[in-house]
């Protein structure tokens, strides 16, 4: 969908599925569901849906980041979502997201600004609401993320009427040692 395009009919996807990227508007509720993609932008961008989306078991977002720190829609992928974005996706069904890294040339590789050693808290979804929001129905892919973690961990919140997907680096080793030192006095 290109930018500044508005789809207003419905849209059913087929057993096949399909995928939705591109920078534009869907007017129409739309249910991501089994085989079907949701990939903002031509590589990063961002997609606005005005009457809610659904995210149901076996459909998937393809969200790529290619600099830890520009911002959603610039420097990694963004859903806009002008009403409810509802979780259908449950934990023997669910949903997942593809987390794909892309360097500053848009190819695979490293984002800009990205360091395993530092905690980031990215806004991958903005909506009106969050509907049956259940983290352990989300499954996070790695496999197209090649930047070093060091051992850290992605995982997805909410706060307010943002979608976050967070990464937590490991502590040092010096932090641990400081803890525990600070524990037993």
């Amino acid at each position: 969908l290109g930018s500044g395009v508005t789809l207003s009919n419905s849209i059913v996807f087929g057993g096949n599925g399909g995928r939705l990227s591109g920078h534009g508007t869907f007017a129409s509720n739309v249910v991501v569901g089994a085989n079907t993609v949701v990939s903002p932008g031509s590589s990063v961008g961002s997609l606005t849906f005005t009457s809610g989306l659904t995210l149901a078991g076996g459909g998937a977002y393809d969200f790529e980041i290619q600099n830890a720190t520009s911002g959603p829609g610039a420097g990694w992928d963004f859903v806009q979502v002008n009403g409810p974005l509802t979780f259908t996706a449950t934990p023997a069904s669910p949903f997942t997201l593809n987390l794909i890294s892309l360097n500053s040339g848009g190819s695979s590789g490293n984002p800009a600004n990205f360091s395993g050693n530092n905690a980031y808290s990215w806004s991958i979804a903005s909506a009106t609401s969050f509907i049956g929001f259940n983290s352990t129905a989300i499954t996070l892919s790695t496999s197209g993320f090649t930047a070093p973690l060091n051992g850290g961990a992605f995982s997805l919140t909410t706060s307010g009427t943002n979608l976050l997907l967070n990464f937590t680096p490991v502590p040092e080793p010096s932090t641990w040692i400081l803890f525990l030192a600070g524990t037993g006095l």
